[in-house]
């Protein structure tokens, strides 16, 4: 009676073993053929632990998010609330099945059940810079796909406002071009005004029946392309004490005090307001030092339009 509720129990440890085995990322990108994108395998249910890169919203209404491992990505086609749909930079455990959209994304189709949260604010794998050259250049795009990137010193074309449309494009100094996944959330904000990073992947879309591909960056976030010089700035003024873009330490982090004044349009003259007379109480009951007398009020301006540049990791993550 023991060794049979023993050989019981052992089945049954591996069978929940393989119910939940992780599948490499590679041999699942292997079960999709690289001329057409097209799933071979549609059937199989696949495991995959990796970072969200990045989120967007299909033709149909279909929510999808980017999945990454090591040097490997997978976009997944989210069936489930919008409310459940993981963050930029979450660690999920999925499970699903290879399906191919009606717009022409293959990924990972699954459900709200296939999907566990693992952990928040992880690290994503190495960000692979995109030059000017890749631009336009689909044999160089077709290197990246699937990869984390950031595309850097690129405007955006559509420039005034984000209107509803297939596709954006970012614009490079050498008149390059490279198609963005739009957005519902960016609709009607206004554009960057000057240069910016755009973080986020790489993906291919071939519709049935296309000819060739069409890759497009899937935007995670951009920032100013000056951000550099702006934290040299806000160093110089020994903000950093304090502050940092992405983690909180004595105040807030920016990317969090930029999520706040997102749908403010007085948002820059507020954070001036509060830079000039600093204060306590709107962030923990630490006061801030007031800036005026020590800092110009154009550098005030400069850091407080920085810090709202943040905004757009925010608005891509509700």
């Amino acid at each position: 009676m023991e060794k049979t509720l023993s050989s019981l129990l052992s089945a049954l440890l591996v069978s929940a073993a393989t119910l939940h085995a992780e599948t490499s990322f590679k041999d699942v990108l292997a079960k999709i053929e690289p001329a057409t994108a097209k799933p071979t395998d549609t059937t199989t249910a696949f495991t995959l632990d990796g970072v969200v890169s990045a989120r967007t919203v299909l033709q149909d209404g279909s929510l999808a998010f980017f999945l990454h491992k090591d040097d490997a990505g997978l976009p997944v086609v989210f069936k489930g609330e919008a409310a459940k749909l993981p963050r930029y930079r979450d660690r999920v455990e999925v499970t699903g099945k290879l399906t191919r959209t009606a717009d022409g994304l293959t990924g990972l189709l699954v459900a709200a059940d296939g999907l566990a949260l693992k952990g928040t604010n992880q690290g994503l794998p190495p960000i692979e810079v995109v030059g000017w050259d890749a631009l336009g250049d689909d044999a160089a795009l077709a290197k990246l796909e699937g990869h984390h990137i950031v595309v850097t010193n690129v405007t955006w074309a559509n420039a005034g406002k984000f209107e509803p449309q297939p596709v954006y494009q970012l614009k490079a100094g050498n008149g390059k071009t490279v198609a963005a996944q739009p957005h519902p959330n960016l609709h009607g904000r206004v554009t960057p005004s000057g240069l910016v990073n755009v973080f986020g992947t790489v993906a291919r879309w071939q519709p049935e029946g296309a000819k060739a591909p069409e890759f497009r960056v899937v935007p995670a976030r951009f920032i100013t392309a000056n951000s550099a010089a702006m934290r040299d700035l806000a160093t110089k003024h020994t903000c950093i004490t304090c502050h940092n873009p992405d983690v909180k330490l004595i105040g807030p982090a920016y990317k969090v005090v930029a999520a706040k004044y997102a749908d403010d349009p007085d948002a820059i003259a507020k954070m001036i307001d509060q830079m000039e007379k600093g204060g306590q109480g709107k962030w923990g009951i630490i006061p801030m030092m007031p800036f005026k007398g020590r800092v110009t009020p154009d550098e005030m301006k400069q850091l407080a339009n920085w810090i709202y540049e943040m905004r757009w990791e925010a608005v891509l993550n509700r």
